[in-house]
């Protein structure tokens, strides 16, 4: 498995913690720039950690393997970053 960005680590959390989301939500949850953050999402989608729901405005959850990985992490502490 190749290390994942902090980033991205905390897309599976906050999906973790909250199960769906919206696109929306979870950069301004995580403080994410549109480029950045599509850039994370895609990265995780091709890794099927998460996959795309349909929606208002389109958003993500964790696929049955993003909850195993998920739940391998959940011994860390999150630590949300202040801008």
């Amino acid at each position: 498995d190749m290390p994942r960005a902090a980033d991205q680590d905390r897309v599976i959390w906050l999906l973790q913690e909250q199960g769906r989301s919206s696109n929306r939500k979870v950069r301004s949850e995580l403080n994410l720039s549109d480029d950045r953050y599509a850039t994370i999402k895609q990265e995780l989608i091709e890794e099927k950690l998460i996959e795309k729901v349909k929606g208002q405005g389109g958003g993500i959850q964790l696929t049955s393997r993003g909850l195993r990985a998920s739940s391998r992490r959940s011994a860390f502490r999150i630590v949300w970053s202040t801008p």
